[in-house]
């Protein structure tokens, strides 16, 4: 009997002194989205600021992120705006905007890596546009502010036709974007 006492005391022991992990669930519905690429005339860009995104995160004694459980993001292509409203429109109905009215990335799985005040937090899961879903790696750089908010940025590069979108035509064909666009992110989450 006095073995048994030993030995739960010494898993009590084990047990308080282990750090303590909690889980938060974090969003924002102000994520801003940029999508940049390039035409035979010029390079263009268009912004979003309406997008949401919610991560739950483990979180250490400190309120550091050790581990990522889950995130969604989604955005409404038409909320991207070039502010050129012929530009959108090429745009809007080269993602079928009408079909699919949802841009959207769900992790399946994550990691956070410490490096220095920061955390790279790498995401391998399902992004869809135009109703096609690819999986894909996101990275995003973040700090974690004295609120426990967590402030976040990152970019990925991709190719439209990779979605099955064709790259808008301009002015009869003789304007011509590339395939090629980067899709950088930034935002700040709280609980």
């Amino acid at each position: 009997m006095e073995r048994f006492k030993t030995v739960m005391l010494n898993l009590v022991l084990l047990l308080l002194l282990q750090p303590a992990l909690a889980q938060v669930t974090l969003k924002t519905n102000a994520v801003s989205v940029v999508v940049a690429g390039t035409s035979t005339l010029h390079d263009w860009e268009m912004k979003a600021t309406n997008g949401s995104i919610a991560a739950n995160f483990e979180l250490d004694a400190a309120g550091k992120p050790t581990d990522l459980l889950s995130l969604n993001f989604v955005v409404g292509p038409t909320a991207l705006k070039s502010g050129k409203e012929a530009m959108d429109n090429n745009a809007y109905k080269a993602m079928d905007t009408k079909a699919y009215n949802v841009i959207k990335f769900a992790a399946t799985s994550g990691t956070v890596t410490a490096q220095g005040n920061s955390y790279i937090v790498k995401c391998v899961g399902m992004l869809q546009i135009a109703g096609k879903a690819v999986n894909t790696e996101i990275v995003a750089t973040c700090t974690v502010g004295a609120d426990g908010s967590i402030s976040f940025n990152g970019k990925k590069a991709i190719k439209m036709t990779t979605f099955g979108v064709k790259p808008p035509t301009f002015m009869m064909g003789s304007i011509k974007t590339g395939d090629d666009i980067t899709i950088s992110f930034s935002g700040v989450m709280r609980k």
